[in-house]
Formats: structure tokens, sequence, C-alpha cells
């Protein structure tokens, strides 16, 4: 695999004219110590850009890549590595995650967009995985790495000297810095995010609720077939509560989607897009909403529901077979765009501000937004 695309970002294998980009951002950032565990020097330098040329040509092709904004492909802003490593003498495989981005596009949630898609890679895509955990070492006193890996959910479980760690140095290095090690169970509940954090990192992956669509839409094209257009076709939103009630709450016997409940937003003009929210809670909170939308216009040749329903000869109380088809059709589109309210960025970042209000540090985080977003 040679790119991988996220929503802001390209991940590319590179050149050697990226591997030589990397070096000098290191280089010119002061942050050598800070990837790499030791401290530096010209010599140490040298033996770490060797060693990493060396592992980009020759090993573990496809996990390792550089890292592009899509708005400008021509700067790198960081990299990212999966190192797989079989231990001796058990034969025990240890994956683990090495990533670094420039200090200027740091604080704008690339590092995680970037962690997440090598995770969900890894381990929802590679068949050959078995022990579906991901390891990541930092500098003991690098607390905003540390605050990096707690927030995708890896846990601290040992502490070691860097000289005793570093794969490109001597294990009788002088460097005596402490190193910790984090460790992230991918099947398993994981700190405060659990089960939801993986839920709501497949959820940005794939569509919401394929699975049901497949497992239900012929129960859906039934439905169509013995019941009138007037029940189900008056508006978009009688489509999308009958879409909701066959195809989606029979597999949500926990949180079904809340029909009676659901928020149109319309501009009320003669055409444009109609929004809707749908709450998961009888009492909501924004974390708590799936929305989808449709364009709309006023007549059967730009507006869908307009031209399905008059698209037979005379209209009847039941659709025929080609209406019942462009009806299941629109029913997709309307479940193909449904998303949560809230991105997994979005989520993390209201966590966050709930914690700090409890901490007493709320002034302190909003005058980090301010800055974020004056940048």
């Amino acid at each position: 695999m040679k790119e991988i695309k996220t929503r802001h970002l390209i991940l590319w294998r590179g050149t050697e004219y990226e591997v030589d980009a990397f070096m000098k951002m290191l280089r010119d950032e002061g942050d050598f110590e800070w990837f790499t565990g030791i401290e530096y020097s010209e010599a140490g330098m040298k033996e770490f850009e060797e060693c990493f040329k060396w592992r980009h040509q020759n090993y573990t092709p496809g996990k390792r890549f550089f890292i592009f904004r899509k708005e400008d492909l021509d700067h790198i802003i960081g990299y990212v590595d999966i190192q797989i490593e079989c231990k001796w003498p058990d034969s025990k495989v240890k994956i683990e995650l090495e990533i670094y981005i420039s200090a200027k596009f740091r604080r704008k949630g690339y590092g995680s967009e970037v962690a997440r898609e090598m995770l969900w890679q890894l381990f929802e895509h590679e068949t050959w995985v078995q022990n579906k955990q991901m390891f990541a070492r930092t500098l003991s006193d690098n607390y905003a790495a540390i605050n990096f890996l707690k927030k995708l959910g890896f846990q601290k479980v040992d502490e070691d000297y860097a000289a005793f760690i570093s794969g490109f140095v001597d294990w009788s290095d002088s460097c005596q810095k402490p190193v910790s090690e984090y460790r992230l169970d991918w099947e398993q509940e994981i700190g405060w995010k659990k089960e939801e954090n993986k839920r709501l990192w497949k959820s940005q992956r794939k569509i919401m609720y394929a699975e049901s669509w497949f497992r239900h839409k012929e129960e859906l094209r039934k439905y169509l077939q013995t019941h009138e257009q007037m029940e189900y076709a008056k508006d978009y939103i009688d489509l999308l509560k009958v879409l909701i009630q066959i195809v989606i709450n029979p597999d949500e016997e926990e949180r079904p989607l809340k029909i009676e409940q659901i928020i149109e937003i319309d501009k009320g003009c003669y055409g444009g897009e109609k929004v809707w929210l749908i709450p998961q809670e009888e009492e909501p909170d924004v974390r708590d909403f799936i929305v989808t939308y449709m364009a709309y216009g006023t007549c059967s040749g730009c507006d869908l529901l307009e031209g399905i329903i008059s698209n037979s000869d005379m209209v009847t109380d039941f659709a025929n077979e080609k209406q019942i088809n462009d009806y299941m059709l629109l029913a997709l589109h309307l479940l193909q765009r449904m998303r949560r309210l809230l991105s997994v960025e979005d989520f993390e970042l209201d966590e966050r501000f709930t914690k700090a209000m409890y901490r007493g540090k709320e002034e302190a985080m909003l005058k980090q937004l301010e800055e974020i977003a004056g940048n």
C-alpha cells in the first residue's frame, strides 16, 4: 500500500527526498531527543539517519508513511510508522506505533487522525494480526506525547532507560533518560472511553448501519410493496421514519433512534437541502444525535421524491416495481449520509472540556482554544 487517504491528510510512502526532508525537520525543530529518546549529537543524528534510511528502504513496506495535508502535497508535516517486531525466543509479534507531527501543525487533530487510521488499517483489515495490542514509547517527561497516547486509549505498562530500548544505538549508550512504554488493547475496554471509543472509530471508517441495510432491506421492500405510497412518500421524513423503523432500529435495541423526536431543518425555499437530526435518547445531549440530509426541489423534474411519485402512467395508491426500486435507492441514500453530529475529534474535545470544568481548569482550556483558533 503506497498511499492512504484520511479526512484531511494523505499518507504516502515517499522517496529519499521525503526522508531528507524529515531529517531536516527533526534537526530544525530540535525534537531529535523527543522522537528517539537519545540526547542529540551529530554522531547520534548521523547514525539514526543511516538506520532510518535503511529501514525505509528494506523493512515492512506499506507500514511507513510520510504525512501531507491534502491542500499542500509539496511539504511533509510528519511521519508515522508501524514497527512489527518478532521477539526472541518465543517468536511473539510486538507491534509499535511511531509518530511525529511537525511543531507548527500540532494541536490540530492531525496526530489523532493518522493514529486512528493506522490502528484501523492494522487491526480491522490485517487478518494475520492475532494479538491486537499496540505499543508506543516516549520520554517520561514528554507530557504532550503522553497525553496524546492516553487520549487514544493507551495505558502505561513499563518504564526503562532509553539506552536499553533504542534500536539504533548500543545498549551501553550513556543516555540515561527514563522512557515510558504504553499499550493499547484494541479488543478490551480502555480507560474512560471503553467500547464507545472503538465504536466511534468504526463509525468514522464506514457507512453507519450498513450491516442493518443488507440484513433488512428485503423487509423494507416488502413494506413498500404492501403499503400505499401516501403512508411513506408524502415527504422525505416519512420515508426516513420507515427506514429507521424497519432497517435500523431492529438492530439497535439498546439505543434505538427516536422516530417521533426527529428534528427537521428546512430553509423553506423553492429548493435546497433538508437536514434531519435524529436522537438516540429521550432527553438527548449533543452527542446523542445522528444527522442525515437530502436535496430537494419544487417539481418532478428537480425533486427526487416528486419524480418517483410521478413515474407512472397514473398516480396509484401502490407503487409499481420501478417506483419501489427508486424508493429503495432513495432510502439507501438517506442511510449512506448518516453520520454522528459530533465527530471523534469533537467528542474528545467535549470530554476534555467537561473534565477541565470539573477540575476548575475551564479558563485555561478556553485560552488554549482561543490560541488554536488564532493560528
